[in-house]
């Protein structure tokens, strides 16, 4: 009776003990915080960004491969007239082309990484639940903005490190005829007259630092104005504050001197950075290189208003693909209606169309100075950033 008794008080104890107790609800998934509101789930959030980045990735993959083939078949012939091997020689090309061509595609292909991402939100139903769940259009479109970001910033130091070096390596490749296979680094641009002086000197070449030149010309006159002295050289040092000429070939002597392999230029006094990059294209200059010629160009075949206007574009590139990203946000608000979907996918692809054309239209009148180099720059991403915007107003409202 007393164990009996005992059991029953032990158990009567663990049925209160039961009573009191409840289950724990499931702790909520961690949330993106947005202006702070708790908007999004994490989860969420990072599918998204995954989905975003595959569809990008797969786009550049595609539109990368495509022009690079087309733009090789393009200069086979002149490549082979080079003298290269047939293989090597293509996949030089090739190799060193794709950098560029990634520099101008990166923005398109975030247009449609993000087009083809809210498109498949849409048509599997997942964008329904979403929304169900509280999450708004809004919201998807800042992921979509963060990851753009993300991209941005990959373009920019992508465009300055890697292409400016493919870039310059191409162009020195191609004046020599595609002669070999191409040089190892970017150095060497071509074709300057100037005076020093009572000389005048041709450049042939010089380095991207302005320190080594090749091909030098020097004409020396007397007061009178008559020939004094007309020699070549192969290369010109600065060394120790001042020119030297390495390898002179004289083709008039000077009155009072007699040869030398190795002839100071005391007339000779200019900075060697005023010679860098006197002949190179936008897509051989990085943003420190055009930020450094936007006052003074040196010497220069252009004038400072064009590297001014190449600074705000080598900005803008990469803002244009957080606009990019912001043309197809008005997705976000729509429903799985196929031809409403093919339609408004189609009328998001020709604005991005109007936006890389009106670039290709504002560069020339930029570089010349017919327009502002910071209107032609950012015209574009600012009025398509504000179609972008009112678009995404009318669809939430």
């Amino acid at each position: 009776m007393g164990g009996r008794g005992c059991v029953c008080a032990s158990s009567g104890g663990s049925s209160a003990d039961r009573s009191s107790w409840q289950p724990r609800a499931p702790a909520p998934p961690p949330r993106v915080r947005f202006k702070g509101r708790l908007t999004m789930p994490l989860t969420f959030a990072r599918y998204l960004l995954v989905t975003f980045f595959a569809r990008f990735a797969l786009a550049l993959a595609a539109l990368g491969l495509v022009l690079t083939v087309f733009d090789t078949l393009a200069h086979i012939h002149a490549v082979l007239d080079g003298g290269a091997p047939i293989g090597l020689g293509l996949i030089a090309y090739a190799s060193l082309r794709l950098p560029t061509l990634v520099v101008l595609l990166v923005p398109l292909a975030v247009l449609i990484g993000a087009l083809l991402t809210l498109i498949a939100l849409v048509a599997s139903q997942e964008l329904v639940v979403a929304r169900a769940a509280g999450v708004s259009g809004t919201q998807i479109t800042g992921i979509l903005l963060i990851g753009a970001a993300l991209v941005a910033g990959a373009h920019f130091l992508f465009a300055n490190l890697v292409a400016v070096e493919t870039a310059g390596r191409l162009a020195t490749w191609q004046a020599r005829g595609y002669a070999g296979l191409p040089p190892g680094a970017r150095s060497e641009e071509q074709g300057l007259w100037l005076a020093a002086d009572s000389a005048i000197v041709h450049i042939g070449l010089a380095s991207a630092d302005g320190q080594r030149l090749h091909d030098v010309v020097v004409i020396q006159r007397d007061p009178a104005g008559g020939l004094e002295a007309f020699f070549k050289a192969q290369k010109a040092r600065f060394v120790d504050g001042r020119w030297r000429l390495d390898g002179v070939e004289r083709l008039v002597a000077a009155r009072d001197s007699g040869p030398a392999q190795e002839t100071p230029i005391p007339a000779f006094r200019w900075d060697p950075s005023r010679f860098g990059n006197f002949g190179q294209g936008p897509e051989e200059l990085s943003f420190g290189e055009a930020w450094s010629l936007r006052k003074d160009a040196g010497y220069s075949e252009r004038t400072p208003r064009y590297y001014r206007f190449w600074t705000h574009r080598k900005l803008a590139q990469p803002v244009s693909c957080l606009v990019m990203a912001l043309l197809p946000a008005h997705m976000a608000y729509q429903h799985a209606r196929r031809r409403q979907l093919v339609l408004l996918g189609l009328a998001t692809l020709a604005a991005g169309a109007l936006y890389f054309g009106l670039e290709r239209l504002l560069i020339p009148l930029g570089e010349t100075a017919v327009l502002p180099p910071a209107f032609a720059a950012w015209a574009p991403a600012v009025m398509f950033a504000a179609l972008a915007f009112w678009s995404l107003i009318m669809a939430e409202s």
